[in-house]
């Protein structure tokens, strides 16, 4: 009974330490070389401080001159802050999301590094321009979609935490990465946990369409 306890402790860890989905998929960007000593993430709560307002605002006006370049038409409009750091070097690097029509897109985002006087040249991460054709309204909603991944899996149990769905831009070519399709799909993105110490064991993510429910992609996020 204690092995069982431990054995399901670690996968509890090993579940939380794991990177979003949305981080796994994205293109490698480059990580800062300095040890943070600030770090900071959107939606943490409190007023952004000054030092991530300022970097943000500095991103910003890089992009309206060389986004072009990485595949923005309107940097203003079509990133948002996920987060950023200060580190020991001296460096910040902000790390902003890409968005259309305030949907967020899977897989795209971008790394910039700065210092205290200018934007440095490099820029890693990647935009999907493919995203913009795609009508961001959805005919189904949250719980449908929740319940066509369900139906999906088919598992009679419980699941570890309650099921949740977010409205985000799947590229097509993040799901099928040698494929030539440049398109883009509005889908949920739904989560469905399951640590019970069984062969079911998962976590699950899958990407249903938000204008008829049918299942776009799915993968197992926990390593077995």
């Amino acid at each position: 009974m204690k092995r069982t306890s431990s054995a399901l402790l670690i996968i509890v860890l090993c579940v939380l330490s794991l990177a979003s989905p949305t981080a796994i998929s994205r293109e490698r960007a480059q990580a800062p070389k300095g040890k943070a000593v600030n770090s900071y993430r959107e939606g943490q709560g409190g007023v952004r401080p000054a030092w991530v307002e300022s970097a943000f605002r500095r991103s910003i006006t890089h992009l309206a001159q060389h986004g072009k370049a990485l595949g923005l038409a309107n940097p203003e409009a079509e990133v948002a802050l996920a987060g950023a750091d200060r580190d020991a070097l001296g460096m910040t690097h902000v790390r902003l999301d890409q968005v259309f029509q305030g949907v967020p897109v899977f897989g795209g985002q971008l790394l910039i590094h700065m210092d205290e006087k200018s934007v440095r040249d490099l820029v890693s991460g990647r935009v999907y321009g493919s995203v913009r054709g795609v009508n961001t309204k959805p005919r189904i909603n949250a719980t449908e979609a929740i319940e066509a991944a369900k139906s999906t899996l088919g598992h009679k149990g419980r699941f570890t935490k309650s099921p949740a769905a977010r409205l985000v831009l799947l590229p097509h070519q993040v799901k099928d990465r040698r494929g030539s399709d440049d398109g883009a799909t509005l889908v949920y993105l739904v989560e469905l946990l399951i640590i019970d110490g069984t062969a079911n064991t998962a976590h699950h993510y899958y990407f249903v369409d938000a204008g008829d429910g049918r299942i776009v992609w799915h993968y197992n996020n926990l390593q077995q």
